[in-house]
Order: C-alpha cells, then sequence, then structure tokens
C-alpha cells in the first residue's frame, strides 16, 4: 500500500496531517506591521494565507486588498510571504497563528 500525502491540502489517509512554519514578509517594514508569525497549517500553501492579525486563512487574493483593516500590517498578497518549514505540530492543534511578532509604533 503506498504512502499518499497531499501537500495543497495536508491530507494524509483522510487525515489532516499540521505542521508548523514561521512566515515572514518584508514589504512592509516599520512601525504599526507584522514581521513575522509561527504559524499552524497543513501545507505551506495553506501557511502563507495565513494572516498574522487574525489567523484567518485568505485563500482569495481579492481578500488581500486595500481597504481592508489588515492590508497596511503584513504583505499585499501571499506570494509576498516567505515560508519555512519549522517541525510537525503536536496532535490536536489548529490551524492558525500560535504567535506573531508586531512592531507596535
Amino acid at each position: 500500500m503506498k504512502i499518499r500525502l497531499d501537500w495543497g491540502t495536508g491530507l494524509f489517509y483522510g487525515l489532516r496531517v499540521m505542521n508548523l512554519y514561521k512566515i515572514t514578509q518584508s514589504e512592509k517594514e516599520g512601525y504599526d506591521t507584522y514581521d513575522s508569525a509561527v504559524v499552524c497549517a497543513p501545507s505551506p500553501k495553506v501557511a502563507r494565507s495565513i494572516h498574522p492579525s487574525h489567523g484567518g486563512y485568505l485563500p482569495n487574493l481579492e481578500q488581500w486588498k486595500p481597504g481592508e483593516y489588515w492590508y497596511e500590517y503584513w504583505a499585499s498578497s501571499p506570494e509576498s510571504v516567505s515560508v519555512k518549514f519549522i517541525g510537525k505540530a503536536a496532535r490536536g492543534m489548529k490551524q492558525g497563528v500560535v504567535m506573531a511578532s508586531f512592531n507596535a509604533g
């Protein structure tokens, strides 16, 4: 029997495999911006689309638009977010932000 892991969804034998990722952006710097976060997600693709201000998964580019309250605090698109795998998440961890770095000013 072959083991199958779908990296897009993080599904492994129908179970969601969760990982920890460090996400960073350098597009918006200075005061009142997020520079990084540690997130729990099933894949790098999902991790890249998690916003550190509220932990929401924003898969559609339309959600990353000017005028949204979080737009000024983080990268302008998921493509501007760098993702680094940290390790496997503990069993039972839910998708979202574990911790975030906000430069208050």
